[in-house]
């Protein structure tokens, strides 16, 4: 192996190791906001629902955590297709 080839290839290693950091980050700051949004969602629902809501009519408050937790799984299972495509074409390269 030549000193270009070992330097590209460092490069081409820091630069992927650059890259995997940020997409953890980016991540993890996704993760917050959306958990963010659907606990603030779930209040705001429960608490307007409650008031506005005639008593005969209200709905199980558990109606609204498994709601909660479709929209997760959602979200959970749009990441993992997105992340198993992503890996497939890394793959090919």
């Amino acid at each position: 192996m030549s000193d270009k080839d070992a330097l590209l290839e460092s490069n081409l290693t820091s630069l992927y190791s650059t890259l995997t950091k940020k997409e953890g980050i980016l991540f993890k700051l996704y993760v917050i906001a959306v958990t963010i949004f659907l606990w603030t969602g779930y209040t705001l629902m429960v608490s307007y629902t409650r008031q506005m809501t005639p008593k005969d009519e209200l709905y199980s408050s558990s109606t609204v955590v498994f709601s909660s937790e479709c929209a997760k799984l959602l979200i959970t299972l749009f990441y993992v297709y997105a992340g198993s495509e992503t890996l497939q074409k890394g793959n090919e390269v």
